[in-house]
């Protein structure tokens, strides 16, 4: 399931990333999270994933280019400028954004078979970022709280910001960040 999660985000870009253009309650937040994520988060992942680059083979890497690009191409259909955010019920868009999400499973569901052969330096280079890990998810978690409240942790609402950080620490989340891909969003593969 957490496979799925990463294939929404990089289709439809995250919460935060949405926000930037919705002026609501949080809102703020959620931007001064997506600067987070741009600015301190993603630079060092996309370093880190650049790390794995010498254990990938070529077909593995061409596989790779592919699956962004194809990534892309669904993430442009699913997201052209003028539709909403929010599909409304009747309009064809719940059934389109289905559609590309089975896309998406699929072409995740293709890159199984690297994670396997690459398990070793993956699981490495995750063990390298934990104590790096571990001041994201506080300063995240700092990002949400307001001065006088105390910590809270809503795993169904992702309360705290950290769910994207969660997806970005898994195998398939760095093998599948393109470390050459330019910081534009809050997620490593967001296209617009």
């Amino acid at each position: 399931m957490p496979k799925i999660l990463v294939v929404a985000v990089l289709l439809f870009g995250s919460s935060s990333a949405m926000a930037q253009s919705v002026a609501r309650p949080g809102s703020e937040t959620l931007r001064a999270e997506n600067r987070y994520y741009t600015q301190s988060i993603l630079p060092q992942m996309r370093a880190t994933r650049r790390q794995l680059e010498p254990y990938l083979s070529a077909a593995d890497k061409q596989q790779l280019t592919n699956y962004w690009a194809q990534m892309r191409r669904i993430a442009t259909i699913s997201r052209p400028q003028y539709r909403p955010l929010v599909p409304t019920p009747g309009s064809g868009l719940i059934q389109e954004r289905e559609q590309r999400l089975r896309e998406g499973a699929l072409l995740t569901k293709q890159l199984e078979p690297l994670l396997v052969r690459y398990d070793q330096p993956i699981q490495q280079l995750l063990r390298e970022l934990q104590p790096q890990r571990r001041r994201w998810e506080v300063a995240l978690r700092a990002l949400h709280q307001p001065a006088t409240q105390a910590p809270t942790r809503s795993p169904v609402l992702n309360a705290d910001g950290t769910l994207l950080l969660e997806q970005l620490l898994s195998p398939f989340g760095l093998l599948t960040l393109n470390p050459d891909e330019p910081a534009s969003g809050a997620s490593g593969s967001k296209h617009n």
